[in-house]
């Protein structure tokens, strides 16, 4: 029974997501993050503010000005914790900020192939010390690489990791700004990877920075 029940949410909220891909910039409000970073969330989730998890309130077409929400957490900024709360269908975004002297919106393209490969060890022993402290673990593990994001040239990792909610797919999109790196981070559910796909690439291809 209850899974039958779980593929009847998954099958409805899947005809909602196609009913509504024409028209997904209605569903959407830009964020305006600290040093002039941008995102697009959309409207159903809710944001950090004030340490704690709020609805987004915005008339239709407008943004929030979430520029001074920057918090210091291990010498990495938080910029935006972002999420659909919803233990099945759960899906969430967080963007995190480090200083980078030299670095620039072309920065990933220059990478070879020798720094890729180092650069994806020292993410993988990092994701994994940090998941073993949580009681957690993490497999699936697709390496490090450059990709086309939008119109800029961006690195990309993704993996599986366990949770107490069930298996979650995180993607991670780092991406080169002016002294600054970016970390965009989606997670969803496993279950409901398929139909938070279109969603969590909108959100993606949406980001910018200077």
């Amino acid at each position: 029974m209850r899974s039958l029940l779980l593929a009847i949410t998954l099958l409805h909220f899947s005809i909602s997501i196609a009913n509504a891909a024409g028209n997904l910039g209605d569903q959407f409000v830009t964020a305006k993050l600290a040093y002039d970073a941008s995102i697009d969330v959309p409207r159903s989730w809710q944001v950090m503010r004030d340490n704690e998890m709020r609805a987004i309130e915005t008339a239709a077409g407008a943004a929030i000005d979430l520029s001074g929400y920057a918090r210091l957490v291990d010498g990495t900024e938080s910029l935006l914790v972002a999420s659909f709360p919803d233990r099945l269908l759960y899906a969430s975004v967080t963007v995190t900020s480090t200083a980078l002297r030299g670095s620039t919106r072309s920065s990933a393209a220059t990478l070879s192939e020798a720094q890729l490969r180092s650069g994806d060890l020292t993410i993988l022993q990092g994701m994994e010390a940090t998941l073993a402290r949580l009681g957690g673990k993490a497999w699936g593990w697709t390496p490090l690489k450059t990709i086309t994001l939008g119109r800029t040239t961006v690195l990309h990792i993704s993996y599986l990791r366990s949770s107490d909610a069930g298996d979650r797919r995180v993607h991670i999109y780092k991406c080169f700004g002016t002294g600054r790196i970016y970390d965009v981070a989606l997670s969803t559910s496993v279950v409901a990877e398929d139909v938070n796909g279109v969603v969590l690439k909108r959100i993606a291809e949406s980001f910018s920075a200077p």
